[in-house]
């Protein structure tokens, strides 16, 4: 049957799916109204234009306003922890912090807002806040994919936070 000879559906409008586009999982930090391009974060600068915040160069007399990620680290509202326990992790710890910062780089140089909060490191392994769940869920699965090991990702259902767990003996 050519295109043309099926019937016509009626638009439903625009087409969204995925996890993000659920109400109920949106995140709370994020702005509901959208700001103006040129928008700057007073804290670390990150600037919000085409809908979306990124680095860039603040206008000097744009309008400012704190991006969600400076406000959940104010807040000290994680959006995902990530844990390491383990033998393994105690002999390479230096190793997988160095593989922590780098995958923040790497998620951070395209989205602003995915950042580490912080880094308790102790005796019983060392724990990682960041601002965002699929930060955390990244360095899970890195973490997997580099060393092996058991990782566990849980997502809250009805927030936007991801709790990941990864060990190795």
């Amino acid at each position: 049957m050519k295109a043309s000879d099926q019937p016509a559906v009626p638009s439903r409008g625009r087409r969204i799916s995925g996890r993000a586009q659920n109400p109920a999982s949106n995140d709370p930090y994020h702005s509901v109204e959208k700001m103006p391009d040129g928008t700057c974060c007073p804290d670390c600068g990150a600037v919000f234009s085409e809908g979306r915040w990124h680095w860039g160069e603040c206008a000097a007399l744009g309008p400012a306003q704190t991006c969600p990620a400076c406000r959940r680290i104010r807040e000290g509202a994680a959006g995902g922890i990530l844990t390491l326990k383990g033998d393994f992790v105690r002999a390479k710890q230096q190793e997988l912090l160095s593989l922590i910062h780098h995958q923040e780089e790497l998620e951070k140089a395209e989205h602003a807002l995915n950042r580490i909060m912080d880094i308790a490191v102790d005796d019983d392994g060392i724990t990682v806040r960041t601002t965002d769940p699929r930060l955390a869920c990244r360095m899970g699965d890195a973490l997997e994919r580099a060393y092996e090991g058991a990782l566990e990702i849980h997502h809250e259902e009805d927030g936007f936070f991801a709790r990941v767990a990864w060990e190795r003996a």
